[in-house]
């Protein structure tokens, strides 16, 4: 859907003649696409965090706070009127993590694909704020009078105490759609208490979650929760009477209670999109009758192709919003510069900064979805060979799975290559993708069930994969049948235009290999994985090579184009002019973080990362390098030549005194000294000096304030020595044969 706004383009970005050519391509892109009956969706999942936030829980490491609530309840009023008409705005239940203590929250907008209006009157639906509007009363003559639209009885509405209180605090009223002689039908029932009265589970979470439905004496099969499905109409509990059933045959209600004046309406779960906004229907056309303004918790309507969403959920430190999908570039484009625009409306910003001043993203992932309208459709039950070119491709390239990560990569992180979980990993896969045809649909339960276990980290947690399938068409879970291949090694970028350019690359691989699909075979990289591809250069290389395959495709992606991606997640340290003209460029390189054992996780939810290490590339340019040796702190590293004047090695050594982590008692390597010595001679071309933190030892404070104090941090770390006299000695060239292209100085030497 076009934006109402048409958002103003912010700096930053592409050159507005580079981004011409990034829209054009993309424009012919949808074309290709079109011509091949792709019917391709792709949503996002990016993450934001408060702007000038510093070390706050909620904006660090934790993912529930009221600041976060705040905001994203503002984020959702915004991002609604920007894209939405007719919509619901539903506050909702999100995950459900071991060690806390109810699900987080999920704020939802949802509406209709054909136009029609979900919720018409808005003015109903509670916004921002707290408003002393409502009471006991009001509730329960709306509840009563809801019960009667719905044709059940209003006896069979119960009030709900508090364990400690006198008086209600709300209403439950057990609630079910089912086949009747003449339609589908709702139903309700008394609900028969060991103690009499409704007294809730203690707690502050809403009504729905508290209800003691372990009291419910069980009626054998009228015990199931039938829901009526047009598609499948099956009988219901037997009806006693109109619109009432046996006692305690219902186990799902409908909950509405008074918070602070404000009514909260908790929906209960349905079987079917259709009993749900039937429901809706009744209930926005009571809160018309009663001009009484509804807060819709609870159940958030289930998944459908009719029905469209956007969502605002808390994770560690940051917010996040799945965004609706979007079929063709133009809506890719406004929905990225719109959700831009609104976000930093409400003071989110996508970039923060670390304690050394170097820039990265929020903290979160920024996953791509790739589907379809309707589920069924998807294109890769259309076409699993795409899936199976996707999946081998991204393998074949490490470039694609390092250039734009996270700073958390590695087995255990969040997105782990499949070559990066189990030893036979590849072997399985080999096995399952010859079972794949090209060109040849597959049922989708047979697609899910070929992958679901090989896809996974090595925990075997399907969720946390490069490439995720567990919303594709789980067999055990119907409700997650959507149809999605997640792809979550993209991390959160400073710029809109850059995740675009991300989305782009996406879209032109799926139509390079809907139309051919790949054949390469998996790589077995082994220990060169995280040797050579740790290091930029070699990243840069292996997406050039992509970026010419895709020309060769008649696909004019430039390689160019990545380079603002690369340079931000790996930033130039430092450059050092030397003698005869020689550079030395230090430059971030990617270092994985290992999980550490239980013993470090105190008990906590999350899992204990190892930081303490780092690694750097190193990169002489001089038109005779073979001359040249590179030392850091007195050792010689690994060079292996890129161009004739330019050779690339890379250094990892430990950087922080961690007391929770692998090798505790070697000590930091810190400050790293690099000289560029004549081998032959000793002659030393010059040297430099680069800190971790603090040029004067120890660590800073806090996280930088703003963008000069973090540029200050960066400068001040890297210094460039002067040059000596005298001879050096060049110590032998020690490699260590898993790591050819690495000097690791936590060995001896």
């Amino acid at each position: 859907m076009t934006p109402k706004r048409v958002p103003k383009a912010r700096p930053g970005g592409y050159p507005e003649v580079i981004w011409s050519e990034i829209d054009g391509l993309a424009r012919d892109l949808d074309r290709r696409l079109a011509r091949g009956g792709v019917r391709l969706t792709m949503g996002g999942e990016p993450t934001y965090l408060l702007r000038g936030a510093r070390s706050a829980p909620q904006w660090s490491t934790e993912a529930l706070g009221e600041e976060k609530r705040r905001l994203a309840a503002r984020l959702l009023l915004r991002l609604q009127e920007r894209f939405t008409q007719g919509a619901l705005r539903h506050y909702g239940l999100g995950k459900w993590y071991p060690g806390e203590t109810q699900p987080r929250w999920a704020f939802g907008c949802y509406w209709r694909s054909d136009g029609r209006p979900l919720w018409t009157r808005q003015e109903l639906l509670f916004g921002e704020g707290r408003a002393r509007e409502t009471s006991i009363a009001r509730v329960e003559a709306y509840m009563r009078r809801l019960a009667a639209r719905l044709g059940v009885p209003g006896s069979c509405l119960l009030e709900a105490r508090e364990r400690s209180g006198k008086t209600g605090c709300g209403y439950v009223l057990p609630l079910l759609r089912v086949a009747g002689e003449s339609g589908p039908q709702w139903v309700s029932c008394r609900w028969t208490l060991p103690e009499g009265a409704l007294q809730l589970v203690p707690g502050d979470a809403p009504l729905g979650l508290r209800l003691p439905l372990e009291q419910l004496d069980r009626v054998g099969e009228e015990n199931q929760v039938w829901e009526y499905d047009p598609a499948e109409p099956r009988p219901g509990p037997a009806a006693e009477g109109e619109g009432l059933v046996a006692d305690n045959a219902i186990r799902v209600a409908l909950c509405a209670e008074s918070k602070d004046g404000v009514f909260h309406l908790f929906m209960p779960p349905m079987g079917s999109a259709d009993n749900y906004l039937d429901l809706l229907s009744a209930v926005e056309a009571t809160a018309g009758d009663t001009e009484q303004r509804l807060r819709i918790e609870g159940e958030a309507p289930p998944a459908d192709p009719r029905l469209i969403f956007f969502q605002i959920t808390p994770d560690p430190g940051v917010i996040e919003v799945n965004t609706q999908p979007a079929s063709d570039w133009p809506a890719t484009l406004a929905i990225a510069e719109g959700l831009d625009e609104e976000t930093r409306a409400c003071g989110l910003t996508a970039v923060k900064y670390l304690r050394d001043g170097r820039p990265v993203g929020s903290g979160g992932g920024h996953h791509l979805t790739l589907g379809a309208a309707d589920p069924a459709d998807s294109p890769f039950f259309r076409r699993p060979d795409l899936l199976r070119s996707l999946i081998t491709y991204w393998q074949n390239h490490p470039g694609l799975s390092f250039g734009f990560a996270g700073l958390f990569t590695g087995p255990t992180s969040q997105a782990p290559r499949i070559d990066e979980s189990r030893q036979d990993a590849l072997g399985e896969l080999e096995l399952a993708f010859s079972k794949i045809s090209s060109y040849q649909p597959m049922e989708p339960l047979a697609l899910g069930r070929l992958l679901q276990h090989l896809l996974v980290d090595v925990t075997g947690n399907a969720h946390r994969a490069e490439f995720c399938l567990d919303k594709l068409w789980p067999p055990g879970n119907p409700r997650g049948r959507c149809g999605l291949v997640e792809l979550r090694g993209f991390e959160m970028q400073p710029h809109p235009h850059f995740d675009l350019v991300l989305a782009l690359l996406v879209r032109a691989l799926v139509v390079r290999f809907w139309e051919h699909p790949y054949r390469g075979s998996l790589v077995r990289w082994g220990s060169a994985l995280q040797d050579r591809f740790a290091l930029p250069e070699f990243m840069a290389a292996d997406l050039a090579e992509v970026c010419a395959e895709l020309q060769e495709a008649g696909i004019p992606f430039q390689a160019d184009w990545l380079q603002p991606h690369l340079a931000f997640r790996y930033p130039v340290c430092g450059t050092a002019d030397l003698a005869e003209g020689a550079v030395l460029e230090l430059r971030q390189a990617l270092e994985p973080w290992p999980v550490l054992g239980d013993a470090a996780a105190g008990g906590g939810a999350s899992r204990p990362v190892d930081s303490s290490c780092e690694r750097m590339q190193v990169l002489l340019r001089t038109p005779e390098p073979e001359r040249f040796a590179v030392l850091c702190n007195g050792r010689r590293v690994p060079l292996e030549a890129v161009e004739p004047d330019r050779v690339v090695g890379g250094i990892r050594f430990k950087a922080w005194p961690l007391e929770e982590a692998r090798h505790p008692e070697i000590a930091p390597h810190t400050p790293l000294v690099l000289e560029v010595v004549e081998i032959e001679s000793g002659r030393l071309l010059g040297s430099c000096r680069y800190h971790v933190g603090p040029p004067a030892g120890g660590d800073y404070e806090d996280f930088p304030g703003d963008v000069r104090e973090a540029r200050r941090r960066r400068e001040e770390r890297f210094v460039v020595l002067p040059r000596g006299q005298g001879a050096v000695v060049v110590p032998e060239l020690r490699v260590r044969e898993e790591t050819p292209l690495t000097l690791d100085l936590r060995y001896g030497g």
